[in-house]
């Protein structure tokens, strides 16, 4: 094995390990003007070079390394990941100059393709969503009305009706919502709790429901503070087909999308 093939070795092992024997080795491998070319940017001098590749090593220990030399003073790793960690490979090069330091290091990751969308199933966010009309008007509802003016509003109602529909009690039949969805059906409600991290987008199509039985389910899950403000039940109940979920919660990534109709 080359001195070379050495370096590389410790290099491997400082970015997928906490090895300290192999970390003092590749400190001492260095030059001083060593850098390193990552995906977090560049970065000069051994003590923000081993920074750097200390900060990649949670992804790269899951990988499936290999090595070869490719050429005079410098040697490559590559490694392949399972599905579900975030890359799909990933290179480490290791240059070393006549003096057999190292001058260079070079890490390339290339994520994985994202996995398919989820269907829909809105009953996984009822619990947040019921809580967030209990606590407040947390959730926020943006809709374009026939003028084409977006808006922005604060709504206390919002609930899940089923797997695949939002739905809100709204007070004012006639007001600028009810209107908005006459001529323009698309909106968005967003939800957000910093508490737990958790940042989602519901997207879909929203029209008024006249049917007692979803008039009388909408209302009565609406929190009672909202009931007592409309006691004669004069408002509407609007239903939102929802279309895409996106955002992050406690278990990662969310991306839903309604299933196309054969």
């Amino acid at each position: 094995m080359t001195d070379v093939d050495l370096i590389a070795r410790d290099l491997l092992a400082v970015a997928t390990t906490d090895d300290p024997t192999a970390l003092d080795s590749l400190r001492a491998a260095m030059r001083d003007d060593v850098v390193l070319r990552g995906p977090t940017g560049d970065r000069s001098g051994p003590a923000a070079v081993l920074d750097a590749l200390a900060a990649t090593r949670g992804v790269l220990a899951a990988g499936t390394w290999s090595g070869r030399g490719t050429g005079p003073g410098e040697t490559r790793f590559s490694a392949t990941f399972a599905p579900g960690t975030g890359l799909a490979s990933a290179d480490l090069l290791v240059r070393v100059g006549d003096d057999g330091r190292i001058t260079e290091i070079l890490q390339r990751h290339t994520p994985a393709a994202p996995p398919p969308p989820d269907p829909i199933d809105l009953h996984r966010f009822a619990p947040a969503i019921e809580a967030a009309g209990l606590n407040g008007p947390t959730i926020v509802v943006a809709y374009v009305d026939g003028d084409g003016q977006p808006h922005l509003s604060f709504r206390g109602t919002v609930q899940v009706l089923d797997g695949e529909r939002l739905a809100m009690w709204n007070i004012d039949a006639q007001g600028g919502l009810a209107r908005a969805i006459a001529a323009n059906p698309h909106l968005a409600c967003w939800y957000h709790d910093a508490d737990t991290r958790t940042t989602l987008q519901f997207h879909g199509r929203a029209h008024i429901d006249d049917d007692p039985l979803v008039r009388d389910t909408v209302f009565d899950h609406s929190p009672e503070r909202e009931q007592r403000k409309d006691p004669d039940r004069a408002g509407i109940a609007i239903v939102v087909d929802i279309d895409r979920v996106a955002g992050r919660s406690p278990e990662g990534t969310v991306d839903m999308r309604r299933v196309a109709q054969q």
